[in-house]
């Protein structure tokens, strides 16, 4: 069996063709249009065409994981806060008649987190969370050893978990989001704010433009020291580690994976939060909440998009 997994972010499109041993057969990734839905449907359907003329032999299925709230039954995108064009889309439907193939949506990190306990970090364990601190913050849950959906089908939407009252803004519309001060997105519009109103950061000397500010380079002056940029950082370990708890007391899930950019910086984002969920969550005190890094890396996604896809084909 064949099958191409594909992971769109709010930055990267990825993809790869995958075999029912988790062989990785060929993989390709570019940058996400992000002017109109056609442009990134056409993005994905050229992919797709790639992948399918390097798999070296037929292709039976699409699985897709798309950021945002996705209606993984109906195929359809509801709403995402990252590529705000995709309201109510159906885009399983759409890339089903360009490619000719069965097509498998559903949210990016649920993939993510089915690769994972495939063939990564989460091969042993029956039940954790996988975070992902890219363009925007997904999370998705394995319970019981299978995916967690939920009654929506919308569960573990934790980047959009209030973490500070009426604090900074979120693309969502709301205020105070863990994605708002925990992702690359966030931590730019965090440091811009901190530009406009006047203080005093060698960031700023650091970029041409505000497109610069990534973690990396918030990294890289938080360590030459840097207070705007080692407060930008710490923030965002410690709200990630107030939602980690949380998570842990609702859901009784004790071992949280993160993924993403901003893993492998010098500041220890996995260990600053994994600190402070400890010393929130109460189910803690009666065994500690591990946070460590994911295995797959960029490739989780289209691996577990691949799985997920193999899933359906087989009911």
């Amino acid at each position: 069996m064949r099958v191409i997994g594909m992971d769109v972010g709010g930055t990267n499109v990825r993809g790869a063709v995958v075999d029912g041993l988790g062989q990785v057969l060929s993989f390709t990734e570019g940058k996400t249009p992000r002017d109109s839905v056609d442009s990134l449907v056409s993005a994905v359907v050229e992919m797709v065409g790639k992948l399918r003329s390097d798999a070296g032999g037929p292709v039976e299925a699409v699985g897709l994981g798309f950021p945002g709230l996705i209606d993984f039954k109906g195929g359809v995108v509801r709403y995402s806060p990252n590529l705000p064009m995709f309201r109510d889309v159906a885009l399983a439907g759409f890339l089903r008649q360009r490619l000719g193939l069965r097509v498998f949506l559903a949210n990016d990190v649920n993939v993510a987190a089915i690769g994972e306990k495939w063939l990564g970090a989460g091969k042993e364990l029956d039940d954790f969370a996988l975070l992902t601190l890219g363009t925007g913050l997904g999370s998705g849950l394995i319970v019981g050893g299978l995916p967690f959906w939920g009654g929506t089908g919308f569960a573990a939407e934790l980047g959009h978990l209030v973490v500070q009252p009426d604090g900074a803004p979120c693309v969502c519309g709301d205020k105070g989001c863990l994605e708002a001060y925990c992702s690359a997105g966030g931590l730019r519009a965090r440091a811009m704010s901190f530009k406009a109103s006047g203080e005093s950061s060698i960031m700023w000397d650091m970029i041409d433009d505000d497109e610069d500010l990534t973690p990396q380079l918030i990294d890289l002056a938080a360590s030459r020291g840097d207070a705007v940029a080692i407060g930008l950082l710490s923030d965002a370990a410690r709200y990630l580690g107030i939602a980690i708890a949380a998570l842990a007391d609702l859901v009784g899930i004790r071992t949280v994976l993160l993924g993403g950019r901003m893993v492998n910086m010098r500041f220890d984002i996995s260990s600053a939060a994994q600190d402070e969920a400890n010393r929130r969550s109460i189910c803690a005190r009666a065994g500690r909440i591990s946070v460590s890094r994911c295995e797959l890396g960029d490739k989780a996604g289209s691996i577990g998009a691949a799985r997920y896809a193999m899933a359906c084909l087989n009911g």
